[in-house]
């Protein structure tokens, strides 16, 4: 759900740059300008609330075929629950209270020590060289990383299927599904998306559908 934030904000993510994004520079002057940035970060953004409503069409509460502010809230809140939850799973030990439950200062601090766990894997990750891994330069490696192993890329780059259709990132991918990060290097390896993907088809069959991690049986199929 942060993508959606990132994406009403007034300039690009750090990780965004003309030469992943191409045709997001609709002159092709080089330069992406205030309004090329609005114009491919709306279309990006619908794409990623119509999969939304595919993956979870009780989300539209009011059945308007839109998602307003207070839907995607309620569906943001949800979604951090299962995280948290994931989370939980993973690290018990982050429970420091013992209420079985994450707080907020007990789920940051997950993180943060998640991102010093990257950080000391991947130096070049710290594109400022401050020696503090930013959720932004997180984002950044993340893409690059996932990238550099020669993942496939849509017209769009990461986000965009081979169609042009909305893509979760390998890190929305992890927010997700942090039991995937099986190395514990905090970024999503080819080999661990494949190993995700087969074992959601092995659950719930091969084929393209509604859920995130693309499971649905073909309209025509006999139960």
């Amino acid at each position: 759900m942060k993508a959606l934030e990132k994406l009403q904000a007034e300039t690009p993510p750090e990780w965004f740059t003309i030469e992943r994004f191409s045709d997001a520079d609709l002159d092709q002057d080089g330069a992406l300008s205030t309004e090329e940035w609005r114009s491919f970060a709306d279309g990006e953004r619908a794409g990623a609330i119509d999969q939304l409503l595919d993956m979870a069409p009780t989300a539209d509460a009011d059945q308007d075929g839109q998602l307003s502010d207070q839907e995607i809230q309620a569906l943001t809140d949800a979604h951090m629950t299962r995280v948290r939850a994931q989370v939980l799973k993973h690290h018990p030990e982050a429970d420091t209270d013992g209420d079985g439950r994450l707080s907020d200062a007990e789920f940051e601090a997950v993180q943060a020590a998640r991102l010093v766990k990257i950080l000391g894997r991947h130096p070049e990750a710290d594109l400022d060289g401050d020696g503090v891994l930013s959720e932004d330069e997180m984002e950044t490696f993340a893409m690059e990383h996932h990238g550099r192993k020669g993942s496939p890329r849509g017209p769009r780059g990461c986000g965009h299927g081979p169609h042009g259709k909305f893509r979760p990132s390998p890190e929305q991918i992890l927010e997700h599904h942090p039991e995937a990060d099986t190395d514990g290097d905090g970024v999503l390896s080819d080999e661990e998306a494949r190993s995700l993907k087969g074992g959601h088809r092995g659950r719930c069959g091969a084929g393209r559908g509604p859920h995130h991690c693309g499971c649905k049986p073909k309209p025509n199929d006999s139960e």
